[in-house]
């Protein structure tokens, strides 16, 4: 099996179509067909099927061996990377980053910058935003170096460290009778219709869970906060609860109000995490610097004191 295989592999089972998976690696269709059968031959299961039209469709195997493949050939880019920095020096000084909104606060972009400043390696940041799954997904993959997720399954490549809690928080329109109080008892939500998030966000079963405590007729269909504070911004009348994010700071006319007496666990986590293999120069320094940071600080601020004030 060579590292040419896995690659023809690679984008055929992202393009399902032997025209294009051939026009972008510049061979024949041919030459193509001939390098999978030789790769199905050799795992010993199909990996594709293909119709007269010239599409594919993963096979069940074929989907799980993708996902080793790109973690194979991540793994061999990334060798190749660190031999030459040992031979010659680190000069690929781009750190690839990916992170959820809510961790995108003042203090993270701090980190970010002392690391930055404080670096002999010039280092220069690429940064990919997008929700948990798919950054599990691209790291995983090696398309990033290091990521700011909610945890996402249990993989044991991948090594996570707390870097911040999102406590679960009542969202209303500022013209609702409630956004001028200090908190709210989670009985005070008996009967009253809320929306929250669905199954496929991991902050649900924190948030689902301390409103199933309550008689509230929960509507478990939002992907993220921006989703839910948005439609409380359009109808004064609407309730939400999601665990707190700043991002929903930005939205106009929506107050965050805490909830009494769900305890300090009733909170999602926020990790910072990598690959437990070897890494790039600049990759390895800026986990260093991270984890040093996280010995001592969290990366997420709760806005309110005591007393639910901000």
């Amino acid at each position: 099996m060579t590292s040419d295989q896995l690659h023809y592999f690679k984008v055929l089972a992202e393009t399902l179509n032997y025209t294009q998976a051939a026009s972008s690696l510049f061979i024949s269709q041919p030459a193509l067909s001939s390098a999978i059968t030789r790769l199905e031959r050799e795992v010993g299961v199909k990996l594709l099927v293909r119709n007269r039209s010239g599409k594919a469709t993963l096979t069940e195997a074929g989907e799980r061996f993708y996902e080793h493949a790109c973690l194979a050939l991540a793994d061999i880019d990334n060798g190749i990377q660190i031999a030459r920095e040992i031979e010659y020096g680190a000069r690929n000084s781009t750190l690839r980053i990916g992170a959820v909104p809510c961790v995108q606060s003042a203090a993270w972009s701090r980190t970010l910058n002392d690391f930055r400043v404080a670096s002999p390696l010039n280092p220069t940041f690429s940064i990919r935003q997008a929700h948990s799954p798919e950054l599990t997904a691209w790291l995983l993959k090696g398309e990033i170096d290091a990521a700011f997720i909610s945890k996402v399954g249990d993989d044991s490549r991948i090594s996570y460290h707390l870097c911040g809690r999102q406590p679960v928080v009542l969202c209303v329109h500022r013209n609702h009778p409630w956004a001028q109080r200090k908190s709210i008892a989670l009985h005070e939500l008996d009967g009253c219709e809320v929306l929250t998030y669905d199954s496929s966000n991991p902050a649900a079963p924190t948030a689902v869970n301390v409103l199933r405590r309550s008689r509230a007729i929960a509507h478990e269909t939002f992907l993220d906060e921006m989703t839910m504070a948005s439609l409380v911004q359009a109808d004064s009348r609407t309730l939400a609860v999601f665990c707190y994010s700043l991002v929903v700071e930005a939205i106009r006319d929506v107050v965050i109000v805490p909830l009494e007496g769900i305890g300090s666990d009733a909170c999602h986590l926020v990790y910072f995490a990598y690959l437990k293999a070897s890494q790039r120069a600049v990759a390895s320094a800026f986990i260093d610097h991270m984890l040093k940071h996280l010995e001592t600080h969290e990366l997420l601020a709760w806005p309110f004191d005591d007393m639910g004030r901000r």
